[in-house]
């Protein structure tokens, strides 16, 4: 997988807030990951976390880098899951979506656009929920929280497990 070991590192102390911890949990010695941390801040010329006895807080910096390291590692993943199936996600033809009519400026907003990137020659067709028989996916908000509720064939797809990331991110 395309990765870059430094992010993975800070993400990691950033979550454990130890950086004893972090290198027991990816089985690297503790002063490889302040290295990689030190490199980080040198690279950039801020301070990602204030250190005290053992424990590590996210400096304001810190928090905005995590932002865009989460960002940037969830892009890597995505990449993996696109090449590792590009040939089924390149033949997907056809995709029917059901959804609330509030949804409708999200699934034309952000999924549209997202499912043409993935898979650029697929017809789409979206429909109003309940009006059509059969969908690969409906979606609709449930207390708040979007939910992609997809066929029984659907869920098994490549796409799928995209979709459900980008509703996850």
């Amino acid at each position: 997988m395309i990765d870059d070991t430094r992010l993975r590192i800070f993400l990691l102390a950033a979550e454990t807030g130890n950086f004893t911890q972090t290198a027991k949990l990816l089985n690297i010695t503790q002063p490889a990951v302040s290295q990689n941390i030190s490199e980080l801040e040198k690279s950039y010329n801020l301070r990602l976390f204030d250190r005290a006895r053992g424990s590590l807080k996210l400096t304001d910096e810190g928090i905005v880098f995590k932002n865009f390291a989460e960002s940037i590692t969830n892009s890597y993943e995505e990449l993996e899951i696109v090449f590792q199936n590009f040939y089924d996600l390149r033949s997907t033809k056809e995709i029917s979506i059901a959804t609330q009519a509030s949804e409708l400026p999200w699934v034309s907003g952000i999924l549209l656009p997202y499912i043409y990137k993935v898979c650029p020659s697929a017809r789409v067709s979206v429909c109003l929920a309940g009006t059509q028989d059969y969908v690969d996916m409906d979606i609709k908000k449930e207390r708040g929280v979007l939910n992609l509720g997809p066929s029984a064939s659907f869920e098994l797809s490549a796409l799928y497990k995209l979709l459900k990331r980008l509703t996850a991110i």
